[in-house]
């Protein structure tokens, strides 16, 4: 399912590059322009349309531990839903005590309710050098935790992993 996500979040994108290359008037100087365009204003794009839509749907937002704050969350939680706990690159700031208190607290709400596990774990919890993130992906019941892809800090590029 993951490599199915990662083909068409491929395809989305291969299609959405078509379109605008489609709307746009033919220019023969534009691989100029473009191998001279900084590449931060596509990141800078994106993160106005992400924040439009933050402003337009508000999160809730809690301040705290999320350590002490996971298991009441959780606890909470519709137990007819699939419940999706994300974290990306927080645990870099934790003790191994800590992350493992995070990993059992998980696996402890994974028994009473479905949830879903998407983490970027440090490079020191799965032995890879810096500068290689893994994307570790579960789903209680029924997925067990694995490394779905390899990407850099930045998720500029990710590999997904067969």
């Amino acid at each position: 399912a993951v490599a199915r996500l990662g083909a068409r979040v491929d395809r989305l994108h291969a299609r959405e590059r078509a379109q605008r290359q489609a709307q746009q008037p033919q220019d023969h100087g534009a691989h100029e322009r473009d191998a001279c365009r900084d590449p931060r204003e596509e990141h800078r794009t994106r993160l106005e349309k992400a924040a439009q839509t933050v402003r337009a749907d508000p999160p809730e937002l809690l301040r705290g531990d999320y350590l002490d704050l996971l298991p009441s969350l959780l606890a909470e939680r519709d137990s007819a839903a699939l419940t999706v706990v994300f974290q990306t690159l927080s645990t870099v700031y934790l003790t191994d005590e800590q992350r493992a208190r995070l990993s059992s607290t998980i696996e402890a709400a994974a028994k009473e309710g479905p949830l879903a596990w998407i983490s970027t774990p440090t490079p020191e919890e799965h032995g890879q050098r810096r500068g290689d993130y893994p994307l570790e992906i579960a789903a209680w019941p029924g997925i067990a935790r694995h490394i779905s892809a390899r990407m850099n800090v930045r998720a500029e590029w990710m590999d997904w992993v067969e």
